[in-house]
This record gives structure tokens, sequence and C-alpha cells, in this order.
């Protein structure tokens, strides 16, 4: 496990990150330079990271936490903002795979998720954008009864309540008349990623918890019964590691790599609506029960950012395969809302996605004192924190609740890493034919 660490390819434009432009001034926290000691190094500083560190800190515990770029440098300070329940994966299919028992547990975690979230807000005191509410919505029969059967079989075996609006509703919340139905969750919302998680280093950066910046970890390594981890101009020492980097981790751990592949993802922010109402009035989160996954919300100075391009199938290169989100991204925006059209796109970037077989999270022990969790495939928001929460108490209280993950295994691909574009384009296709099927 002595290795430098390999980071993966990424072509994303910070300078055209809505996010960024509107977070304010960056933190600036400085890099490490000479060796320290500390109780848990945490590798990555966004939601896993940070909500560990939360954890840890409210226990007592020694934090040092070690960031490759700048905090929220990574999916969690780029991402769609949406706070939901669940997982990328269908319950459905999570509890066939668990038994009800497990897959119940399950379903309770991913709330305790969002609660976090909603917690931290509060405690830190976050100047966010927080906004309630969170929509899925059906554009055909198929989407509709399939949307059906599932709030049927959530309200049945997880006790989740949530609310049917005919098409005259969601045409009149959304603006978009091509919708037949949708399913409202007022224990949902977003929020402005970026301002979050920032608003969460500053209120733990301390004596406690130390975060440095621009601070790779480089390589792994024991010694006198502690963990040694390298940075570039540091060292440090720790009894206990927890691996937060998800797609950004590169190949520090190669056990790890092999068990997820790594998409692309983008997003646009349009500039300012004219007319704020006309598009999404509701002010809720909107993701598609569709082939397509569309994900969009407007933001606290009404702008729509939309995104997704998921199932896209890649291009050859990063490049061409963000060129290729994108451009659809845009095209589809004006068809579901033909009165957008000739609104400027502000804002426009893409990021990675680390994915795993079955669409949920690994969260375990690799061995003694080295924790992680990644792969949370596009549902990360409440799914990174309650990971942070479950690490922290096997750190601390050997509490084993982490390993409910592991009711649902996942595969590990070949090739660490150089293998993520075949294995995509053949997921794309074979996810395309599963929903053609279902349609």
């Amino acid at each position: 496990m002595n290795r430098p660490a390999t980071l993966p390819h990424t072509n994303e434009d910070h300078d055209q990150n809505y996010y960024e432009a509107t977070a304010g001034f960056p933190l600036r926290l400085p890099a490490l330079r000479g060796e320290t000691e500390t109780d848990v190094c945490i590798v990555g500083a966004g939601f896993t990271g940070l909500s560990t560190a939360h954890f840890l800190k409210e226990s007592g515990v020694r934090v040092v936490v070690l960031e490759q770029r700048a905090v929220g440098g990574g999916a969690s300070g780029r991402n769609g903002g949406q706070v939901l329940p669940g997982f990328f994966a269908d319950m459905r299919d999570v509890f066939a795979s668990t038994g009800p028992g497990k897959g119940r547990r399950l379903w309770d975690l991913s709330v305790d998720g969002v609660g976090i979230v909603r917690t931290l807000i509060q405690q830190y005191g976050i100047a966010c954008d927080w906004q309630d509410g969170g929509l899925t919505t059906a554009g055909t029969k198929a989407e509709e009864a399939d949307l059906e059967d599932l709030a049927a079989f959530l309200q049945e075996n997880c006790g989740a309540m949530r609310e049917f609006w005919d098409r005259a509703k969601v045409t009149e919340a959304v603006g978009n008349p091509s919708y037949r139905r949708a399913l409202y969750d007022a224990g949902a919302g977003h929020f402005h990623t970026l301002k979050y998680v920032r608003g969460l280093a500053r209120g733990l950066h301390g004596k406690d918890v130390r975060i440095y910046e621009n601070t790779p970890a480089q390589a792994i390594s024991t010694a006198t019964g502690k963990y040694r981890i390298t940075t570039p101009r540091g060292v440090v020492n720790a009894t206990a590691l927890v691996l937060c980097g998800d797609s950004y981790l590169g190949t520090l751990v190669p056990e790890i790599r092999r068990k997820y592949v790594v998409i692309n993802n983008s997003i646009l922010a349009t500039e300012p609506l004219r007319n704020p109402d006309a598009v999404l009035s509701c002010r809720a989160a909107v993701s598609e029960n569709s082939s397509s996954l569309h994900f969009y919300r407007k933001t606290a100075d009404g702008r729509l950012l939309f995104g997704g391009g998921d199932t896209v199938i890649p291009g050859p290169t990063n490049q061409a395969t963000q060129a290729k989100i994108l451009a659809t991204l845009r095209r589809n925006m004006v068809k579901l809302f033909p009165a957008l059209k000739g609104t400027a796109v502000a804002h426009e970037w893409s990021g990675s996605i680390a994915v795993t077989s079955s669409f949920m999270p690994n969260v375990g022990r690799l061995r003694s004192g080295i924790y992680y969790a990644n792969g949370f495939s596009g549902h990360g928001v409440n799914l990174t924190h309650v990971s942070g929460k479950l690490l922290a108490d096997a750190i601390t209280k050997d509490d084993k609740t982490y390993r409910l993950f592991g009711a649902v295994k996942n595969m590990s691909f070949p090739g660490s890493g150089r293998l993520d574009y075949p294995l995509t384009v053949l997921g794309m296709w074979r996810y395309r034919l599963t929903r053609a099927r279902a349609n």
C-alpha cells in the first residue's frame, strides 16, 4: 500500500462553476508542512470527511483532514445540491437483496443522513440558501405506474409518506405540462453546496480539527503501530485512517479503487430568469423518474440549475464526453422548458462520480484502523453524512452498524480505473436496454 497516489484525469472548469462564482471568498487554509501527530487522519475535505470529523470531534477525538485541492473542491462543492432520502439504487431491489429487516434499517439510515445535514446547518449557523421540498416526476404511463408502485412500497415497508400531485398541480408547480404525475417529499430539500461545505469546514477548523488544503495524501505506510501518511511537504502519524476522497481518491489504495467506476456528470446554470415563477414556481428540487435522469432546481438568485448526463454514452476522451453531455443538457433543458429558449447559460461544469455495481455505497473497514466510504453513485448528500457518523461510531465505540451497507454486495471491477471507459460504455447500453423494456 506504500505507493504514490494516482489522481483521476479530469477537465473540470473551476472558472465556470456557479458555486465558485457565488460562494464568496474561499477559506484559504494552509498546506501541511512538517510532521504532526493526531488520533485520526481523514483524507478528503468534502461531505464525508467533514461529517466524520464533526462526529469524531464531538467524541473528543483529535483529527487532521487532508485535502488535495481546496475544501469542497471535488463533488461536494459542485453537485446538484439536492438533499434526498434513499439511494440511487431502487429500494425495491435493496429489499430483495437484503430482506425486509436490513432493508428497512438501510432506508432509515438514508433518512438520518438528511436529518444530519439539517442539524449541522443549524449547529454551525451555515448560510447556504436551504430550501425545503423534493419532487420526483413521471412523464410516461410506464413511469407513472412505476412511481405509484414505488410510493406504495415505501409507505408499506418504510413508513415513508409522500404526497401525489396530479398533472394540473405538477404543471402549475414545475411549468412543464408533459409530466403526468409527481411525488412530493416535504422532508427533502436543496442548498448551495459550496457555501455549506465551506461553512462546515469553517466551524470545524480549530484546535481539535485541523484541515489542510493543497495537501494530497501520496502514500500510506505503517510505523510503530501507527499509520504514516506522506504528503508533498509533510507527514501525518495517526492511530486510525479514514479515506473519503470518493472518485477523487485515485489509486492511493488500489483495493478501494476496484470497487467502482468513474463516470462524468454535468450541470448548467442559467442567467437569472426574467420571470422566475414561469419555471419551478414551487421551489422544490426536481428529479425525474425517467431514462434521462434529469435533475434541476431553482437557486436563491433565480437561476435554473439543470443537470444530468449519467446515461449519455461516453465519447473517446473526457473532453468529448463532457462536450457531449453539456450539449445534451442544453438541448433537453429547452425541450422541457420552451420558455427558456434564448436564455443564456451563464455557467456549465462537469465532474466525476464514483458508481458501484449495485448503485449502493461502499462503507467499511479495509483492515484494522483503516476505514472508507465511497461509491455514492450520484445520490450522496444524505449518504455521505450518515456514513460520517457511522465511521466515527466505529472508531470511537467499536460500533458495527456500518456493516449494514455490506448486505448489498458490490463487485470488483478489473483495471483499478484503467478500464473505466469500456465498462461505462457497456453499463450505459445495458441501462438503456433495461429502460426500453420497462417502457
